[in-house]
């Protein structure tokens, strides 16, 4: 597949009509990425390994969505916010995406704000946040879902004038997502953000994490918590599946329906890391 995927094609492989632009497309757009997209770091793990240019390494859409109907792929925050804020904008849905913080944390964490009928709705299929949530400067907003019920509570202004926003769920040992800044962030001042993320500093290069929401459960894997295993959260129970010595790639892809070539490939960059330097905090 060597021209961009097309809109048109991209929404085939969600499986999910455009509709015209308002909360409930916009919900349904967010529920078909979450379960068809992971987030996910084996492919920018696995591509970095092999691009020394660090302008050349972030996976912008057009590769993003490629790796998705090709090989199941998907990103971490600022790449699958980042596809996904295209994909609407080419439906014609208005927005900006923002950086936000979490905890100590600065500027980690992509998410997007969408304008609809007037109101302002924080989309982040990062996470991935279940539903887009309101977004209001005078009062908390709520809105549950099968899994979390989440708030996104006002939390007054930085210096520089840009609301900011606690996102909080519940049934989470830390309620606390993230803090949003409401404000908008260029595309050009985003990319940089992005590329940075590839850099020596950055997040997520040195485990590989799937996340991916499959019927009612979300399922996790990482390679830094052994013995490995995939784990799953649903809406009153959770779990887990132990993974056989040797199987770990096979083992998520069959799960999450992802490339399993590109999650070994990745395990083996990180294994190999790891043998020639000491590991990075």
């Amino acid at each position: 597949m060597k021209n961009p995927p097309s809109t048109a094609g991209i929404l085939a492989y969600l499986g999910c009509s455009p509709g015209t632009p308002g909360i409930r497309s916009l919900n349904r757009l967010v529920q078909a990425f979450i379960r068809k997209v992971p987030w996910e770091s084996a492919f920018r793990i696995a591509k970095r390994a092999v691009t020394p240019d660090l302008a050349q390494r972030p996976r912008w859409p057009d590769e993003f969505w490629r790796d998705a109907i090709q090989s199941g792929g998907g990103g971490t925050c600022f790449e699958n916010n980042y596809a996904f804020f295209c994909l609407l904008r080419s439906l014609g849905y208005t927005g900006y995406l923002t950086v936000n913080d979490m905890g100590e944390q600065r500027g980690c964490h992509a998410a997007i704000v969408i304008l609809l009928d007037g109101r302002k709705y924080l989309v982040d299929v990062g996470i991935p946040l279940l539903t887009a949530l309101p977004v209001d400067p005078g009062r908390a907003t709520r809105r549950s879902t099968w899994l979390h019920g989440y708030t996104v509570q006002p939390d007054g202004a930085r210096q520089d004038g840009a609301d900011r926003y606690q996102v909080l769920r519940s049934r989470h040992p830390k309620p606390n997502i993230y803090t949003l800044f409401d404000t908008p962030v260029s595309e050009p001042d985003y990319r940089r953000v992005v590329e940075q993320d590839y850099g020596e500093a950055g997040l997520f290069l040195d485990k590989v994490i799937v996340v991916k929401v499959i019927g009612e459960r979300l399922w996790r894997f990482s390679s830094a918590e052994q013995p490995y295993c995939l784990e799953w959260f649903g809406k009153a129970e959770r779990g887990s599946e132990p993974i056989p010595t040797g199987q770990v790639a096979s083992a998520v892809a069959n799960r999450v329906l992802m490339d399993e070539v590109k999650i070994e490939e990745a395990i083996g960059i990180l294994k190999s890391s790891m043998t020639s330097s000491p590991p990075r905090g």
